[in-house]
This record gives C-alpha cells, sequence and structure tokens, in this order.
C-alpha cells in the first residue's frame, strides 16, 4: 500500500495545470518558422499596437479553438494573456496552451506556450504552438 501511495504521489508530482503556464526566454534557435524560448515558440510583431496584436491573438486563438473539437479559452487578461485547455477525444490527454503578449522596447512579442496534463506525453495532441502563432499572422495580416 505504502509503494502505490509512493507511486501515485511520484506521478502527481509530474503534472502540469494551466496555471504553470509562462512566457519564456528567447534561445536564439527557430523552429517551424517562428523563434524558439525556453517555454515554447514566438513571434515578433513590428509597427503595431499592442491593442492591434492583442486583437489580433483574441482573433486568431478564437478560430483555432473553434475549429478543434474539446479546446477552449479558460482565462484571458486583456493586452497580457489567453490561456486555453484542451482535450484529446481518442485517450482523453489534457493539454494546456498559454499566448502571452510580451511588449519589448521596439515591438511586441505573442509567445506560445503548451503543456500536457503529465510531462511523459510521448506523441504530440491537439493545436501546436505554431497553430496558434500562424492564426495570429493571418489575423495581423487582414486589412
Amino acid at each position: 500500500m505504502r509503494l502505490l501511495a509512493l507511486l501515485l504521489m511520484g506521478l502527481l508530482a509530474g503534472c502540469a495545470s494551466v496555471a504553470d503556464l509562462k512566457p519564456g526566454t528567447l534561445s536564439g534557435g527557430t523552429k517551424d518558422g517562428f523563434e524558439q524560448t525556453s517555454e515554447g515558440l514566438a513571434l515578433t510583431v513590428r509597427g503595431r499596437s499592442l491593442e492591434d496584436v492583442w486583437a489580433a491573438t483574441q482573433r486568431g486563438a478564437n478560430v483555432v479553438t473553434r475549429t478543434r473539437a474539446h479546446v477552449r479559452i479558460v482565462d484571458q487578461k486583456p493586452n497580457q494573456f489567453i490561456k486555453i485547455e484542451g482535450q484529446n477525444a481518442v485517450d482523453s490527454t489534457v493539454f494546456y496552451t498559454g499566448l502571452f503578449l510580451v511588449p519589448l522596447s521596439d515591438a511586441i512579442q505573442v509567445q506560445a506556450t503548451k503543456l500536457y496534463l503529465v510531462r511523459w506525453v510521448l506523441v504530440s495532441y491537439g493545436p501546436s504552438e505554431a497553430d496558434y502563432l500562424r492564426a495570429i499572422q493571418r489575423e495581423l495580416s487582414q486589412p
């Protein structure tokens, strides 16, 4: 019984939640056409106001969540972040995505971070960070 309790505590210690989402720092690499951060991917937007980038981020997040079953926005703070929760219909794997607006001196960085409830997931599920950033890029390109 004690071994079972220790195993359960070990599994729970590896669990993430929507509260664990956070922006990262640039790591210097690229992935899927976007800058890599310590937590996910980033899109740097120049020549647009924070309000414009926020509106495009909201629209992009809504486009992606509406096209996927079991994905929904669970929290947002205007001009700062949107947090999204999803569930894979096949095996009920829960995942979280955060979209963070990080003002820089001459630009605004939109960072996308994704976590799974259980950190040892071997196969990616649901929309990727790049899916959200591409949707935001499309929204920013609209007149």
